[in-house]
């Protein structure tokens, strides 16, 4: 589990308690309790993004695929460095 984000490494350990509860396998709380002081089960997970910066090249092939509309809202969203919400809003 080294380097998976932490609310996957929650979320694996909910469907394994389920899995247990459901199939009759009791695990009493201070044992769950143990493994999350010991952080194998991260207490405060948050989402975590991996975003990429897109190329100049990429860019180019997305801006042949638009019409006039899109082109311009997207040079706009990058010049300007607004969210699309606040654009479409405009």
């Amino acid at each position: 589990m080294d380097g998976k984000p932490k609310k996957s490494l929650l979320t694996y350990t909910t469907v394994v308690r389920v899995f247990f509860q459901d199939n009759g396998i009791t695990i009493e709380n201070h044992k769950w309790k143990k493994l999350r002081r010991r952080d194998f089960i991260p207490k405060h997970p948050r989402a975590e993004t991996r975003d990429k910066k897109p190329t100049i090249d990429q860019l180019k092939k997305i801006l042949n695929y638009m019409d006039i509309k899109g082109r311009a809202m997207v040079l706009l969203l990058l010049s300007s460095g607004a969210r699309i919400g606040e654009i479409l809003q405009v």
